[in-house]
């Protein structure tokens, strides 16, 4: 009877009629036979061929556990880790789940796995999370396998091992299992533990996107987006991104929101780009809540607000996000949505500083530069524009060019300057343009030369700066056989701060 039952519920060698097997699988529980009490529960939680009932479902499993069926087991081990159907016990679910799996059930040996990684109904235990996982997965089961790779991705329980992890998410992948897609998407885009590879990345994501995992959907989005693996195409970027960001999925949407944002592949509407970096900003997601945060404090989709933008700055820095944190800096540098608090801004950018952020380097260096927040120490000063201009921050390397020329926390080196002013100029900084053509006029680092000087000025204004001044001053000539008189020269320490 319960294999008429699994006939018709399947279709094999018989149309398929799932009222038909839930009326065959009754039959043969009410007999008594374990195996269709667990189909029966199955269709029940389900609402296959039946109205949807999980208490029902529950009476059945508890009926079929009772003579130790092991996938009884291991479902009912299911419903009650998550409280479905029957009030949540994760200590019997783990018991029901140990019984499953010593009867041969290997679904339960993965489910025990992730209960010892997570401290679910049993203390915490990496070592046992991995030896469950290695049991499924030897088995040959693809969740099991791909956990199993992510321990060994993560060095969880056992040695880190990108390679190992490769093997397991293969094995994974080829049955079709979406998370083991995506996840070697990702180490085959990254080259990590195997060769790098776009367009086998951009494969595995599609594989894993078009059965609707949220994490590849947005990854595969991103490949189109930026032309990984596959010919750019914007708009099939956003639909992409707007798949995984409907199922909830918060990089996704934060991406999505940019692109509204931007205009990339699909029309400007930055009120939509507030709605999607919201929901995003609603799941924590540090980028979407700092973008949120720009928004407000440019009034782009939503009425400005400096406070509200700050409060959003605030929860992105308390999470680690450098950018956020050196937004944050600077709204307590100039008391911008906030009471003004040096010290506290200098924290602030200390954080992001310490994350490697240029920006916030550059800021940091100022502060100690002008002793700002902080002692005043000019040689620190140095050495955080230095770690910015390494990085290609103009700012950085205009700043740690003009303390090579005046001998400011360092000593003074008017060639390296030079070098710096042209790096930072050929970033777009006008104010590099404007300096290396004060080197030129007055021949510090390279030999003088007003034409050059000249052509630098012109340059800056060009480039938005402010070098009219010495533009007209050049164009002043010293009378014939007469010294050029030193000009007197512009402040060029003003607040160097980016947004």
């Amino acid at each position: 009877m319960c294999s008429l039952g699994l006939a018709f519920e399947l279709g094999e060698g018989l149309t398929e009629d799932p009222a038909k097997a839930v009326y065959w699988y009754t039959k043969a529980a009410g007999e008594g036979y374990a195996p269709a009490m667990t189909n029966l529960a199955v269709c029940l939680l389900n609402g296959t061929g039946a109205e949807r009932s999980a208490e029902e479902a529950v009476g059945w499993l508890e009926k079929a556990v009772e003579q130790e069926f092991p996938r009884a087991q291991g479902i009912l081990g299911d419903l009650l880790l998550t409280g479905n159907g029957v009030p949540e016990d994760k200590a019997r679910a783990v018991e029901l789940y140990r019984a499953a799996a010593k009867g041969g059930y290997v679904p339960a040996m993965c489910d025990l796995g992730l209960c010892y990684e997570n401290g679910d109904g049993v203390e915490e235990d990496l070592r046992h999370a991995v030896l469950w996982y290695r049991k499924s997965a030897e088995e040959g089961y693809a969740p099991g396998q791909c956990n199993l790779a992510v321990c060994y991705l993560n060095g969880n329980g056992v040695e880190r091992d990108a390679a190992a992890a490769v093997r397991w998410l293969e094995k994974a992948a080829a049955q079709g299992n979406a998370r083991a897609q995506s996840i070697l998407g990702d180490l085959c885009r990254d080259g990590e533990g195997t060769e790098m590879d776009a367009a086998r990345a951009f494969q595995l994501y599609t594989q894993a996107a078009e059965q609707g995992y949220p994490p590849a959907q947005c990854a595969l989005g991103y490949c189109y987006e930026v032309g990984s693996g596959t010919a750019e195409d914007k708009t099939k970027a956003v639909e992409w991104y707007e798949k995984a960001a409907q199922r909830g999925h918060a990089t996704a949407q934060c991406n999505l929101a940019y692109c509204y944002e931007q205009g990339i592949g699909v029309a400007e509407d930055k009120t939509k780009a507030v709605e999607w970096y919201a929901r995003a900003a609603e799941q924590e997601h540090p980028r979407a809540m700092c973008n949120l945060g720009l928004c407000y404090e440019y009034g782009e989709g939503v009425a400005e607000d400096k406070t509200k933008a700050a409060e959003w700055y605030e929860k992105a820095a308390r999470r680690g996000y450098a950018p956020a944190q050196c937004n944050l800096g600077f709204f307590y540098d100039r008391g911008v949505g906030v009471a003004e608090d040096a010290a506290k801004a200098v924290e602030w950018y200390e954080r992001a500083a310490e994350q490697g952020y240029p920006r916030a380097q550059c800021n940091l260096g100022y502060c100690y530069e002008s002793g700002k927040g902080v002692k005043e120490d000019k040689t620190r000063a140095v050495k955080l524009y230095r770690q910015a201009a390494e990085q290609g921050s103009s700012v950085g390397q205009c700043n740690l060019g003009y303390c090579m020329l005046k001998g400011i926390g360092i000593r003074p080196d008017p060639a390296q300057a030079v070098y710096w002013f042209r790096k930072a100029a050929e970033g777009g900084s006008g104010r590099a343009m404007c300096l290396l053509g004060d080197c030129y006029r007055e021949g510090q680092g390279v030999e003088a030369d007003a034409a050059q000087a000249r052509t630098c000025y012109q340059k800056a204004i060009d480039l938005g700066f402010d070098a009219k001044e010495e533009l007209e001053e050049l164009d002043k000539a010293a009378p014939a056989g007469a010294a050029e008189q030193p000009k007197k020269k512009k402040s060029f320490l003003g607040r160097l701060f980016g947004k």
